[in-house]
């Protein structure tokens, strides 16, 4: 009996990022240039230069996506798109509610 490989490979876990695929004979849903994203998960260089972001975005908005699954609320959280965005982009992350244990850290460079 031979042993069965990991579906996370041998390496670790591997994400898949499905937005890259698309229906054949359908237009694309993206556009180079433009802000892509939910505002209440992205980070905040996604804002202000989106080609600049690279994979510490990735971490903010994995950080938001935490927060929000133990707050109920977004480290940046606001009334509209809008605001959320400027929070993102001039004020610090709002960690309330969340578990004693958690830890946020958010660069000071922002």
């Amino acid at each position: 009996m031979t042993e069965r490989p990991h579906a996370a490979g041998e390496d670790g876990p591997r994400v898949i990022d499905f937005g890259i695929s698309r229906i054949v004979d359908e237009a694309p849903l993206t556009v180079t240039g433009e802000v892509m994203g939910t505002p209440l998960f992205m980070a905040p260089e996604q804002f202000r230069d989106p080609r600049a972001a690279g994979p510490a975005a990735d971490i903010v908005s994995l950080g938001s996506v935490l927060v929000y699954a133990a707050t109920g609320h977004g480290p940046f959280d606001a009334e509209s798109a809008w605001a959320v965005a400027w929070n993102a982009v001039h004020e610090d992350p709002n960690p309330t509610g969340c578990p004693r244990n958690c830890v946020l850290s958010y660069s000071p460079a922002w």
